[in-house]
Protein backbone atom coordinates (compact mmCIF):
# COMPACT_ATOMS: atom_id res chain seq x y z
CA UNK A 1 0.00 0.00 0.00
CA UNK A 2 2.83 2.40 0.85
CA UNK A 3 4.48 1.73 -2.53
CA UNK A 4 1.18 2.34 -4.32
CA UNK A 5 0.69 5.63 -2.51
CA UNK A 6 4.22 6.80 -3.30
CA UNK A 7 3.88 5.83 -6.98
CA UNK A 8 0.56 7.68 -7.26
CA UNK A 9 1.93 10.76 -5.49
CA UNK A 10 5.03 10.83 -7.69
CA UNK A 11 2.92 10.62 -10.84
CA UNK A 12 0.54 13.30 -9.66
CA UNK A 13 3.39 15.72 -8.91
CA UNK A 14 3.68 16.12 -12.67
CA UNK A 15 0.31 17.89 -12.65
CA UNK A 16 1.84 21.09 -11.28
CA UNK A 17 3.49 21.79 -14.62
CA UNK A 18 0.17 21.97 -16.50
CA UNK A 19 -2.17 24.94 -16.79
CA UNK A 20 -5.12 25.00 -14.43
CA UNK A 21 -7.57 24.37 -17.28
CA UNK A 22 -5.75 21.10 -18.07
CA UNK A 23 -5.48 19.86 -14.47
CA UNK A 24 -8.72 17.90 -14.43
CA UNK A 25 -7.86 15.94 -17.57
CA UNK A 26 -4.27 15.28 -16.53
CA UNK A 27 -5.30 14.05 -13.06
CA UNK A 28 -8.07 11.90 -14.54
CA UNK A 29 -5.66 10.33 -17.03
CA UNK A 30 -3.02 9.60 -14.39
CA UNK A 31 -5.60 7.94 -12.15
CA UNK A 32 -6.89 5.88 -15.07
CA UNK A 33 -3.32 4.91 -16.01
CA UNK A 34 -3.04 3.49 -12.48
CA UNK A 35 -6.22 1.42 -13.12
CA UNK A 36 -8.53 3.68 -11.11
CA UNK A 37 -12.05 4.55 -12.22
CA UNK A 38 -13.44 7.98 -11.35
CA UNK A 39 -16.56 7.34 -9.26
CA UNK A 40 -17.36 10.90 -8.21
CA UNK A 41 -16.34 14.45 -9.10
CA UNK A 42 -17.32 17.13 -6.57
CA UNK A 43 -16.66 20.86 -6.76
CA UNK A 44 -17.70 24.08 -5.13
CA UNK A 45 -16.85 27.76 -5.20
CA UNK A 46 -15.32 28.42 -1.81
CA UNK A 47 -13.35 31.21 -0.15
CA UNK A 48 -10.51 30.76 2.32
CA UNK A 49 -11.68 28.78 5.36
CA UNK A 50 -14.73 27.32 3.61
CA UNK A 51 -15.37 23.69 2.68
CA UNK A 52 -17.15 21.53 0.14
CA UNK A 53 -18.11 17.99 1.14
CA UNK A 54 -19.73 14.77 -0.02
CA UNK A 55 -21.01 11.65 1.75
CA UNK A 56 -19.81 8.44 0.07
CA UNK A 57 -20.16 4.74 0.79
CA UNK A 58 -16.69 3.19 0.64
CA UNK A 59 -16.68 -0.55 0.04
CA UNK A 60 -14.49 -3.06 1.86
CA UNK A 61 -11.32 -4.21 0.09
CA UNK A 62 -11.59 -1.53 -2.60
CA UNK A 63 -8.72 0.93 -2.89
CA UNK A 64 -9.71 4.59 -3.15
CA UNK A 65 -7.69 7.63 -4.18
CA UNK A 66 -9.11 11.09 -3.47
CA UNK A 67 -7.36 13.96 -5.20
CA UNK A 68 -8.11 17.64 -4.53
CA UNK A 69 -7.16 20.61 -6.65
CA UNK A 70 -8.25 24.09 -7.68
CA UNK A 71 -8.64 25.61 -11.11
CA UNK A 72 -7.72 28.98 -9.62
CA UNK A 73 -4.14 30.08 -8.97
CA UNK A 74 -5.50 32.13 -6.05
CA UNK A 75 -5.66 28.96 -3.90
CA UNK A 76 -2.33 28.00 -2.31
CA UNK A 77 -3.36 25.41 0.30
CA UNK A 78 -6.12 22.79 0.14
CA UNK A 79 -6.76 20.03 2.68
CA UNK A 80 -8.75 16.79 2.38
CA UNK A 81 -10.25 14.96 5.32
CA UNK A 82 -12.23 11.72 5.30
CA UNK A 83 -14.43 11.54 8.40
CA UNK A 84 -16.33 8.79 10.18
CA UNK A 85 -20.05 9.41 10.74
CA UNK A 86 -19.28 10.88 14.19
CA UNK A 87 -17.00 13.54 12.63
CA UNK A 88 -13.68 12.07 13.75
CA UNK A 89 -10.89 11.76 11.21
CA UNK A 90 -10.41 8.49 9.34
CA UNK A 91 -7.67 9.85 7.04
CA UNK A 92 -6.44 13.26 5.91
CA UNK A 93 -3.88 15.23 3.95
CA UNK A 94 -3.34 18.57 5.64
CA UNK A 95 0.06 19.39 4.15
CA UNK A 96 0.86 22.89 2.96
CA UNK A 97 0.09 22.37 -0.72
CA UNK A 98 -2.73 22.95 -3.18
CA UNK A 99 -3.12 19.33 -4.37
CA UNK A 100 -3.94 17.04 -1.42
CA UNK A 101 -4.18 13.27 -1.98
CA UNK A 102 -5.34 10.42 0.24
CA UNK A 103 -5.22 6.72 -0.69
CA UNK A 104 -6.83 4.03 1.47
CA UNK A 105 -8.50 0.61 1.45
CA UNK A 106 -11.24 0.26 4.08
CA UNK A 107 -11.48 -3.06 5.88
CA UNK A 108 -15.27 -2.96 5.87
CA UNK A 109 -18.01 -1.07 4.03
CA UNK A 110 -19.00 2.25 5.59
CA UNK A 111 -20.34 5.66 4.65
CA UNK A 112 -18.00 8.54 5.36
CA UNK A 113 -17.82 12.25 4.68
CA UNK A 114 -15.11 13.64 2.38
CA UNK A 115 -14.29 17.28 3.13
CA UNK A 116 -12.17 19.57 0.95
CA UNK A 117 -11.13 22.81 2.67
CA UNK A 118 -9.71 25.94 1.08
CA UNK A 119 -7.21 26.44 3.88
CA UNK A 120 -5.39 29.41 2.36
CA UNK A 121 -5.79 31.74 -0.62
CA UNK A 122 -3.84 34.77 -1.79
CA UNK A 123 -7.08 36.79 -1.76
CA UNK A 124 -9.03 35.21 1.14
CA UNK A 125 -12.46 36.71 0.39
CA UNK A 126 -12.58 35.59 -3.25
CA UNK A 127 -14.39 32.35 -4.01
CA UNK A 128 -12.40 29.85 -6.07
CA UNK A 129 -13.50 26.68 -7.82
CA UNK A 130 -12.11 23.82 -5.73
CA UNK A 131 -12.65 20.21 -6.71
CA UNK A 132 -11.94 16.64 -5.67
CA UNK A 133 -12.09 13.39 -7.56
CA UNK A 134 -12.88 10.09 -5.86
CA UNK A 135 -11.43 7.15 -7.76
CA UNK A 136 -11.62 3.42 -7.01
CA UNK A 137 -10.03 0.16 -8.08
Amino acid sequence: MKTLTMLLLASLCLVSSFTNADKYYVIKQILEDHKYTIVKDIYGYIAQGETVYYYKTFYANTTYAIYGFSEDENVNDLDIEVQYSDGTTYMNDSGSDDEPVVVFTPSYTRTMKVVLKNYSSYTPDDESRCEFLIAAK
